[in-house]
Formats: C-alpha cells, structure tokens, sequence
C-alpha cells in the first residue's frame, strides 16, 4: 500500500510576491537575459572564422621552396576569402599551427572555470550584480581581443572573454529559473537557449561582410 504525504507544496516565496508564473516583469527580465545568449554563440564559434585556414606559399626566395622549409624567408597568404585573420597576423603555420588551437582551448576552459567561479559568488553575493559584472566584462574583454596585438596577449584575453561568457551562462539561467514559475520553467528553460543557436547562425553573415578579424 503506497502511503501518501499529505505535507501541503510550500509555496515558493518569490513567486507568491510576483503574483503569478509569468508576469510582465519577468517576462522583460528574461528577455533582456536572452539577449545576452547571442555574444554568447558569437565567442563560442569565431575561432571558425579568426583561424580559417589560408592557403600559404613561399614567395621568397622562390615559389617553388616549401612554406615549412628553412630556405623560406617569406611566406604569402591567399586572401581572396579573408583579408586578415590570426594564422596571417601571427603565421600561424608549420610548426607554429598548433597555436591557433591552443588559443580556442583557453577558450573554452575560461567558459568552464567562469561557470564554476561565477556560479559561487553568485550564490555569495547575489545572481543579478554578478550576471551584470559578467555582462560588462564579456564586452569589454570581447573589444580588447581585436586590438590585441600579441598573440600572447590574444590568448589571455580570449580566456578571459570566454571566462566572462561561462559566467552569463551561469547565472543568467539561475535568475531565469528562480523567478518563473513551475508551470513555466520548462518552456523558458527551452527559449532560454534558441538566442545561442541564433548566434552561431548570425555569425556567418558577420564574417561575410567583415572580412578583417579585427573588425
């Protein structure tokens, strides 16, 4: 015989205070936290376009010399798809090519640790002034990479746009999911994440007309 709990639901407290599942007020913050998903597809995936393989040749002493050879003592780049990006800025060729996928693994580790990081001081210091922090941060660490003109310095601050990234993600989704309702959280936990399809589909069209990684 099963036995029942006849404990009542308690109420969630913050829902009681809003007055329904999905009110005006949370319908714009969420809004405004969907926005912040689309930066997010965008650093995510430019690695596919600021280290596009370009074709290389030696262009002296001849044609001829293979680019990976010692003799080369300049190398050309075709640039009839990209006029610049960071394989030509940094000849990232030969045995320098395994940078360019270095520099996408900080990447990516910077959005895991942020993730984590965030997702503490969040629960220390409150969800909205650290999504805020993550957002400014992400902006501006995103138009420091462009001017970078290390690629060092590039890899660092790429880390730390990704950091910035991880961080949004985090607690962008805690805000979302504590102030819907249960009755809502499922279909805001599924429009929560088309904003990031929408930034991996945007991108391409960016790299089409910006043809300059810095740009």
């Amino acid at each position: 015989m099963e036995k029942r709990d006849d404990k009542p639901t308690r109420a969630d407290p913050i829902i009681s205070i809003l007055g329904s599942d999905l009110g005006p007020w949370q319908l714009i913050v969420c809004l405004w936290i969907f926005l912040s998903k689309f930066p997010t597809g965008w650093v995510q995936i430019s690695m596919v376009f600021l280290q596009s393989p370009i074709k290389s040749v030696c262009v002296a002493p001849d044609n001829n010399t293979d680019v990976c050879s010692a003799d080369c003592k300049e190398v050309g780049y075709d640039r009839c798809t990209f006029q610049e990006n960071i394989i030509t800025e940094w000849n990232l060729i030969c045995d320098r090519q395994w940078l360019s996928s270095l520099a996408q693994s900080f990447v990516m580790i910077g959005i895991m640790l942020g993730n984590i990081v965030f997702g503490l001081f969040a629960d220390k210091w409150g969800r909205r002034p650290m999504f805020v922090s993550a957002c400014v941060m992400q902006l501006v660490f995103g138009c420091l990479v462009s001017a970078a003109p290390w690629f060092w310095l590039f890899v660092l601050l790429r880390f730390l746009d990704g950091f910035a990234t991880g961080a949004t993600m985090s607690t962008g989704f805690t805000i979302i999911m504590e102030i819907v309702g249960k009755s809502k959280r499922e279909i805001m936990a599924i429009l929560y994440q088309i904003p990031f399809n929408l930034g991996h589909a945007t991108l391409p069209v960016f790299a089409y007309f910006f043809r300059h990684w810095r740009w």
